[in-house]
């Protein structure tokens, strides 16, 4: 409390309670003057000898000697720490709860997410299946188409050419009709697209120039045909050996071609 001995000897306790809680303070007393028993704890603001006050837990004691008098006393317990530990522990019980509230507020955001992230997997997936449908179903279409156009070309068309082929042409018209079978040919065949696959990267002019080849043409027909010079014809053979894997090999290139078509 900070006083002398002295002092503090000198001074009765009830001068040193703040004066809200001296009727309190009063009543226990006069009850332990009455009756041998401890009065209840109580808490208290007691007086400092700076003047300020500290909280204090107060307990009203009777102490028999026997043969001599009783003792009448209180023994005092500073709360003050008490009472800051308590602040603090509920400060951080607080802050703990807020923090608990928080997390909480994450995972709810979190498991929301989750549950968005799932449903647009599963939108995705669904969205995904019907594409490949769809796309199936036009790479079906697709090739149904190619094949009846393919097929209405060798029923109407081809014999048609074929048949104007062996009728009495000039050499001119002879070669126009041998030109448009050819390419008729080449568009009812798969070997144009085997030539176009990456696999052998041909060229759009030496896709025409293979097609020649496969049908029996010479270095010279093929140059006639298409309007280039004989050695733009054979530079053609050339590139086209290169690509398909046959150059400096004694392998015909129209038979290899054939192998190829089939």
């Amino acid at each position: 409390m900070g006083y002398q001995l002295k002092a503090i000897l000198n001074t009765p306790a009830e001068s040193l309670v703040h004066p809200d809680d001296r009727p309190r303070f009063r009543a226990d007393w006069k009850l332990l003057t009455r009756k041998t028993t401890q009065v209840p704890t109580r808490e208290i603001r007691l007086r400092r000898h700076d003047g300020t006050y500290i909280n204090v837990l107060v307990n009203g004691i009777v102490m028999d000697f026997g043969d001599r008098d009783k003792y009448i006393g209180s023994i005092f317990r500073n709360t003050t720490i008490f009472k800051k530990s308590a602040r603090a522990l509920l400060q951080t019980n607080y802050k703990l709860q807020q923090e608990i509230e928080e997390r909480m507020l994450i995972e709810e955001k979190l498991l929301k997410s989750r549950r968005e992230l799932r449903r647009k997997a599963a939108y995705l997936e669904e969205t995904n299946t019907a594409l490949n449908v769809l796309l199936k179903k036009r790479e079906n279409d697709k090739i149904a188409l190619e094949e009846q156009v393919a097929a209405n070309i060798k029923e109407l068309v081809l014999p048609a050419l074929e048949k104007l082929n062996r009728s009495r042409l000039g050499a001119g018209q002879k070669a126009l009709v041998d030109i448009a079978l050819l390419n008729l040919q080449e568009v009812t065949s798969k070997f144009s697209l085997k030539m176009t696959s990456q696999y052998f990267s041909l060229s759009p002019a030496e896709i025409k120039v293979a097609n020649f080849i496969l049908h029996g043409k010479s270095t010279k027909e093929i140059a006639e045909f298409l309007n280039i010079g004989i050695q733009t014809a054979k530079n053609h053979r050339l590139r086209i050996r290169e690509k398909v894997g046959i150059k400096n090999k004694k392998v015909n290139l129209r038979a290899y071609l054939a192998s190829i078509s089939l």
